[in-house]
């Protein structure tokens, strides 16, 4: 009896483990199914990357009918929601469910109401099935070639992955930028863009509709120089490269991280979270000062970071409309107390920039004074501002007259010579040449020493006033 106990034991311990491997085998492959044709993603299911990182379903961010399709943090608390695909279309049916198209287009069908979104693009290609892969990247892939049909990282919300970037391309006209949530619990487009700039080099924006709300400085080597926090000795979790393709790419990476995001909120600030293993930890925020806001001091204003927060004008400057100034309203901004000489013939419009220095020739913007770190900025000044300036002109001045002096003098004394010594023909003629020869060296010598000083001015703007001698 006791054997006959022990075979039995065995045998359900044995039909035990065949039943858990089994069952353990369909959650598997439901974890890693794709959504296919005959296969659509129905709301409380969930694809998930094989990694077991992420996941998409169907989700309500505010507990509300409203349910969209987004791809989240899968173990993660609380739920931090990186892409949503119906942003501005939710779906209230129970029957509603994600699919994918014989051509390759991915569907969203409200049940009843029929199809709310849509990939928005076809392909030749009649068997493809949809990924979720192990960066976050929601991908369409054609199952003969295995090639990429589309791919979510192409349509980015308002969060930035580590394998996701910002992107521009000129000669295609392509551009991938983040956009705001419209609130806390509404995933619709909100107010702000946060993208990158085709310039060289190229700079970040965030956009309020079409008005720059702030910027990060032109991008150096490793770093955006507008942000104080990343000096020389800064190590930068950023990447930017721009080719001579017309193209640029930025990317966000933590290697010290599995999991970390670059969040645009709906207040319009670029947020940086690291998950520790257990929770996120919150690394870096802008704009978090109100010197950071685009413009917070108008054109050749200058903020400075201090508490409270002040703006001033820079040397030469003033202010545009000073009771405005006087009563905290800074936009305006400033303008030169005195003109530039060299301003009246300028028709310069463009500016020019190169690796390690920019040069303005128009109004100068957003300007911020750091209490640490920054860049040196040069600015041209009449003469009337620059101190010192009187006393470099008296010697110079003083410099010029003496010389003068010297050279009238030898030609009067000559020219004496020449009337008072009429002795004999001999010494009259070489009198006569040595008069000439001396009037024409003085002659030479004022035209040549003005022509030098006047190239010295044209070359130099803050002695400019030398040119009335």
């Amino acid at each position: 009896i006791i054997l006959g106990a022990t075979r039995t034991h065995k045998e359900m311990a044995r039909f035990c483990f065949f039943a858990s491997l089994l069952l353990l085998t369909m959650l598997l492959s439901f974890c890693y199914a794709t959504i296919t044709p005959t296969s659509p993603l129905l709301i409380n299911q969930t694809l998930r990357s094989s990694n077991e990182v992420y996941e998409l379903g169907f989700f309500s961010p505010n507990n509300t009918k409203n349910q969209y399709v987004g791809i989240w943090f899968k173990d993660t608390t609380p739920r931090v929601v990186v892409w949503v695909a119906n942003r501005e279309k939710p779906v209230t049916d129970s029957m509603a469910n994600l699919s994918i198209s014989s051509n390759g287009s991915l569907l969203l069908f409200d049940g009843k109401h029929g199809n709310v979104w849509s990939s928005g693009v076809t392909f030749a290609s009649n068997r493809s099935h949809v990924e979720l892969s192990d960066s976050g990247n929601l991908i369409v892939v054609d199952n003969i070639s295995e090639r990429t049909l589309w791919q979510s990282f192409d349509h980015l919300g308002d969060t930035l992955l580590q394998s996701s970037f910002l992107m521009y391309n000129l000669a295609t006209g392509e551009k991938r930028f983040l956009t705001s949530w419209k609130s806390y619990n509404d995933p619709s487009p909100g107010d702000f863009v946060a993208q990158i700039t085709p310039q060289v080099p190229s700079q970040g924006f965030i956009m309020k509709g079409s008005t720059p709300y702030w910027r990060s400085g032109p991008w150096a080597k490793t770093r955006f120089t507008g942000l104080p926090l990343m000096d020389e000795s800064f190590t930068s979790p950023f990447s930017l490269h721009q080719d001579v393709n017309g193209s640029g790419y930025f990317s966000y990476s933590e290697k010290d991280y599995n999991l970390s995001r670059m969040v645009l909120t709906s207040e319009g600030s670029l947020e940086v979270f690291r998950h520790n293993g257990t929770t996120w930890e919150f690394n870096y925020q802008t704009p978090a000062h109100s010197c950071d806001s685009y413009d917070a001091c108008g054109p050749f204003g200058l903020c400075v970071s201090s508490v409270p927060p002040k703006c001033k004008c820079f040397k030469g400057f003033e202010p545009k409309y000073t009771e405005e100034w006087k009563r905290g309203n800074w936009t305006g901004g400033c303008v030169r107390q005195t003109e530039l000489l060299c301003e009246r013939n300028s028709t310069s419009k463009d500016a020019n920039v190169g690796i390690g220095c920019l040069v303005w020739n128009q109004e100068l913007m957003d300007a911020v004074q750091f209490s640490v770190g920054g860049e040196l900025l040069s600015i041209r000044l009449a003469p009337s501002e620059l101190n010192g300036n009187k006393s470099k002109k008296t010697i110079i001045a003083s410099t010029v007259s003496i010389t003068l002096f010297v050279i009238l003098g030898f030609a009067a004394f000559g020219f004496w010579r020449c009337r008072v010594e009429h002795n004999g023909n001999t010494l009259m003629t070489l009198l006569s040449i040595v008069c000439q020869q001396n009037d024409q060296y003085s002659k030479y010598n004022k035209i040549e020493h003005f022509d030098y000083i006047g190239f010295a001015l044209n070359r130099h703007p803050q002695t400019s006033s030398l040119t009335t001698i």
